[in-house]
C-alpha cells in the first residue's frame, strides 16, 4: 500500500484488509464445503454402483457357475460387470451435466445483467465451458463407475 502511495498523482489509497480477509475465508469455506459434498457423493456413488453390481452379481449367479464350470477366466466373468459400472457411471455423469447446464444457463440468463451492472465484470457463458465439462464429467463418471465395481466385484464376485 505504501508503494502505490508514492507513486505521483494518488492522493489518497484505501484499502480494505478487513473486508478482503472476509470474503477470502468466505471464499476458502465454500471451497471446503464444496469439497465435503463432492467427496460425499463420490461415495455415494461408488456404493450406489456397487450395490447394483451386487444385486446383478446375485441375479446371475446360477449362469455365473456355468460358466466356471466352462472354464471361463476370471475376467471374461467381471468383465460385463465392470463395464456395467462404468456405463451406470456415464449415465450418471450425462444426467449431472444436463442438471448443471441447465441450471447454470438459467442462473447466467437471470443475473448476468445485474451483476454485469454492479460488479463490471462478465459471468462465463456456458457455450465456453460445456465442451470441457462433458469431458470432465463423463470420466469422472465411468471412472467412479469402474471403481464401484471393481470394489463390489472383489467383495461380492469370488471366482
Amino acid at each position: 500500500m505504501e508503494e502505490v502511495s508514492g507513486i505521483g498523482g494518488i492522493e489518497e489509497v484505501k484499502y480494505y484488509n478487513d473486508i478482503v480477509q472476509k470474503l477470502l475465508s468466505i471464499a476458502n469455506f465454500i471451497r471446503l464445503l464444496g469439497l465435503v459434498v463432492i467427496a460425499i457423493l463420490v461415495f455415494l456413488s461408488i456404493f450406489i454402483i456397487g450395490n447394483t453390481i451386487k444385486l446383478t452379481v446375485a441375479a446371475r449367479k446360477r449362469e455365473i457357475n456355468i460358466m466356471k464350470y466352462v472354464g471361463a477366466t476370471n475376467w471374461f466373468i467381471r468383465w460385463p460387470f465392470f463395464i456395467e459400472g462404468m456405463v451406470l457411471g456415464l449415465l450418471g455423469a450425462i444426467l449431472s451435466l444436463a442438471i448443471v447446464y441447465f441450471g447454470y444457463s438459467y442462473i447466467y440468463n437471470a443475473v448476468s445483467n445485474q451483476i454485469y451492472m454492479l460488479l463490471t465484470t462478465y459471468i462465463v457463458p456456458m457455450n465456453a465451458i460445456i465442451k470441457d465439462m462433458m469431458v470432465i464429467f463423463a470420466v469422472l463418471g465411468m471412472g467412479i463407475g469402474a471403481l464401484g465395481s471393481i470394489l463390489s466385484m472383489r467383495k461380492y464376485l469370488k471366482v
